[in-house]
Parts: structure tokens; sequence; C-alpha cells
């Protein structure tokens, strides 16, 4: 990432149009995402690994929108707001555990993000 987009901390949403799919795999998410489909939500808070949900009950024919709202941490955006140069800052803080020179941390929806067709096993009869 570029710019000040580097530095975002909150919540971010991404969107996308789906036709078919039984689930939803986010892949890699630092750090906890919530799924809608159509406006319903989806698997609640997703805050660890598998970052999946069915979305088998949300789907309907045809077109399908998803939504993705991911929220991440503080760290990268204390850590841009003591780049040189800065003329506008967003926090405020009397800790300070970053410098200017500190390593951003992975933040966001990193991926892959797959939409899976899952077969499942139907059981009949228990004995």
């Amino acid at each position: 990432m570029r710019g000040d987009a580097a530095n975002h901390a909150g919540l971010l949403r991404f969107f996308s149009i789906v036709d078919e799919g039984d689930e939803i795999d986010l892949g890699t998410v630092r750090e906890i995402a919530e799924l809608s489909v159509n406006g319903t939500p989806i698997g609640g808070i997703l805050w660890k690994p598998p970052f999946r949900a069915d979305v088998t009950r949300a789907l309907h024919a045809g077109t399908n929108r998803v939504e993705v709202r991911v929220t991440n941490l503080w760290p990268n955006r204390m850590i841009g707001d003591l780049q040189p140069g800065v003329t506008q800052t967003y926090t405020f803080t009397d800790f300070r555990p970053f410098t200017k020179d500190s390593r951003l941390l992975e933040s966001g929806l990193l991926g892959p993000v797959r939409l899976e067709l899952v077969q499942r096993a139907r059981v009949t009869g228990a004995q």
C-alpha cells in the first residue's frame, strides 16, 4: 500500500457481486471481519482463523451483493502520524510505543478471498 492508505486504522468496507457459492473464505484478515450477503449478516464477527462463513441461507438466484467489513488496529496510524512532513495527525496519546521508523504491521483484508462450492454429505438414519 502507498500513501495514507498504508497508515489507515479503523474500518474498511469491501463489496462484490456474486451469483453462486456456498461458503466465503476471506483468507487472511488482520484483525476482525464482518460479512453480509444481500444485507443479511452472516457468521457473526470473524475474529480468528479460519475467516470463513456459510452463505447459502442468504444467497438467492441471480445477483447477490457481498459486503466485508474489516476493522484493524491503531499501530499503523500511529506510525503514520510520526512521519516527517505530516501536517495533520489523527491520533493522540501519551503512550508512544512506536517511532517514525517502526515497521508497519500487516493490516486489513489480505486474502485471498474465495467463494467456494462445497459438497456436503447428507446423513440418513443413525444406528
